[in-house]
């Protein structure tokens, strides 16, 4: 692999692990807020449980995630130069 190729690897390989990192604290963040809801007065309840992604998203997102984080690392191995 050419130094060029590699160079373009490593950039898009680290931009798509910080793509899946920034995801995967967006979906911590979801989880805990939705578990914080459960102390929340019905009212409060209510109006952000219509504002926040549902269930099912979340568990997309946290695929999409993974997906992220893994490419991003495979490719940030691939590209480590060899002694």
């Amino acid at each position: 692999m050419n130094e060029k190729k590699r160079k373009l690897l490593r950039t898009l390989s680290m931009a798509s692990a910080g793509t899946g990192f920034v995801l995967a604290l967006a979906v911590a963040g979801t989880s805990d807020f939705r578990d914080e809801l459960q102390y929340a007065d019905e009212e409060t309840r209510n109006y952000h449980e219509k504002r926040i992604i549902s269930q099912q998203t979340e568990t997309l997102l946290s695929g999409a995630a993974l997906l992220a984080l893994a490419g991003g690392c495979a490719g940030l191995f691939l590209t480590e130069k060899q002694r």
